[in-house]
């Protein structure tokens, strides 16, 4: 066995590849070449100066680079503004519901509602503004919604309300839909060549 021939399988060795010899032969021959024992010292030493080597320093562009992926916000302004609309129709419905005036409930019963109203109407105007957060909202708002329509119809087909007495819970049906809209992707305008 040739010196060239155990200094291919030393390096073939140090990669982690197979050496192609025995490694039986490979330690006989060692044991008797000086030469090829410092060789294969000294693939070992830059094999492990390779691997634990420090990073060079580079600039930190984690801000730059997260700002680029960051696709502009195309949603129609209009589909915010009337967000943001609602959340504040919503929001005065329901002040003076948590005053506990210009109801014909219950005080308690008005300030829960009140409560809820005003949880709906903050969630409605940060969507507006953050338009990128308003799926989150929408499995609120949903439930709220279908919840609203059943107890609604109920009341009314029950004659317990009358139907304009259940207007209010339009704003979070409305709601619902302009935020869904607002997560809908934009539309693409294509041009016929």
């Amino acid at each position: 066995m040739s010196c060239d021939q155990v200094r291919t399988a030393l390096s073939a060795l140090v990669d982690g590849e197979d050496a192609g010899l025995p490694e039986h032969e490979i330690r006989a021959h060692l044991a008797a070449c000086a030469e090829c024992a410092s060789f294969a010292d000294q693939a070992k030493g830059l094999r492990r100066a390779a691997v634990l080597a420090a990073a060079p320093a580079v600039p930190d562009r984690t801000g730059s680079i997260l700002a680029a992926l960051e696709p502009p916000d195309r949603r129609p302004a209009a589909l915010r503004i009337g967000l943001a609309a609602i959340g504040l129709v919503q929001l005065a419905v329901a002040l003076p519901l948590l005053a506990g005036v210009a109801t014909n409930m219950p005080v308690h019963d008005a300030r829960h509602l009140a409560a809820l109203d005003i949880a709906i109407a903050v969630g409605f105007l940060v969507a507006a503004w953050r338009p990128a957060r308003v799926s989150g909202l929408l499995p609120v708002v949903a439930a709220l919604v279908a919840a609203l329509s059943f107890g609604a119809i109920l009341d009314v087909v029950g004659g317990t309300v009358h139907l304009s007495a259940e207007t209010p819970h339009l704003l979070a049906a409305g709601g619902l839909v302009v935020a869904w809209l607002l997560t809908r992707p934009p539309f693409a305008v294509s041009t016929v060549s």
